[in-house]
């Protein structure tokens, strides 16, 4: 967070129309963002895997989206 690691990293960063993928990938999957939803530990059907998944409660976005293109070297 404190520094640009795509910069460090060496990895070249192109564009498919606004969305930034790194040419250096085989595989390239490019989607579009349907919903999103922000984790919370109501948000599992059972204590154990929200123990499991997030012992710190560290919880995270849920992101679900269609798949509009795949590009493979």
């Amino acid at each position: 967070k404190d520094e640009d690691k795509i910069a460090k990293s060496g990895l070249t960063v192109s564009f498919d129309g606004d969305t930034p993928y790194f040419e250096d990938s085989e595989v390239v999957i490019i989607c579009k963002k349907m919903c999103e939803v922000e984790l919370e530990e109501g948000s599992f059907s059972g204590s154990e895997y929200c123990d499991k998944l997030f012992p710190n409660k560290d919880f995270h976005t849920l992101y679900v989206s269609e798949i509009v293109k795949v590009m493979i070297k």
